[in-house]
């Protein structure tokens, strides 16, 4: 638990095959009533419960439909139907990976049986958020991910300039596997916050400002 009178702005979260990388995230940073802590994604890795040495994993992964574009044939529906279907494909590959992950290849959740319902109520181990999610709102983390993984290398997976993943029919995210770990949103942020988020990641502070306006609680 941290305490929210400390200037925690973020964690770092350093890969043990790459020593040089750190993940930096945000800290909730307002008041919260016990025994609710204020949380960060990377404690989730830290609490009581998480896989030993397997406390993080990046994932990207991606749809692909082998198919007529149909849009090329004036078929909009078609082509609006396609995109649908591989958006669905590539998260239930995510869930699949990441039950996989608690099942198999971290192994602590190895008796799991859940049915859809329960699944689709996240009653498992763990969480998948994603850059992007609440608790974890800088895009700019995907930058990290890719340059990890080089998934645009195995998976023709790029980022737009906006940090956007292209193909559309694609997911990324955190595995954390702690028994304590759950989902949560960071809300807003100071701009005590911003400053030590900016300089731990070696970011200007407008450009750290920019990626994360909407969770801003001040007009900078």
């Amino acid at each position: 638990m941290h305490d929210p009178q400390k200037r925690a702005a973020c964690a770092p979260h350093t890969d043990a095959c790459a020593p040089a990388v750190q993940r930096c995230m945000c800290h909730v940073h307002v008041h919260v009533p016990p025994p609710f802590p204020t949380r960060c994604p990377t404690c989730s890795g830290a609490l009581r419960g998480a896989p030993a040495d397997s406390e993080l994993a990046l994932t990207p992964c991606r749809a692909l439909l082998c198919c007529v574009n149909p849009q090329a044939a004036g078929d909009d529906y078609s082509y609006i139907m396609a995109e649908s279907l591989a958006d669905r494909l590539a998260e239930a590959f995510a869930e699949l990976l990441h039950e996989r992950v608690r099942k198999e290849w971290w192994g602590y959740a190895p008796d799991e049986k859940l049915s859809t319902d329960d699944l689709l109520k996240v009653k498992y181990q763990g969480i998948r958020p994603a850059p992007g999610y609440p608790s974890q709102p800088d895009h700019t983390e995907k930058s990290t991910m890719w340059s990890l993984l080089q998934p645009d290398v195995a998976a023709s997976i790029t980022l737009t300039d906006s940090l956007a993943m292209s193909p559309a029919a694609s997911v990324s995210g955190l595995y954390f596997g702690g028994k304590c770990s759950n989902y949560f949103a960071v809300g807003k942020i100071t701009k005590e916050q911003i400053d030590d988020y900016a300089a731990r990641k070696d970011m200007p502070i407008d450009e750290a400002q920019r990626w994360l306006r909407t969770c801003l609680n001040y007009e900078p």
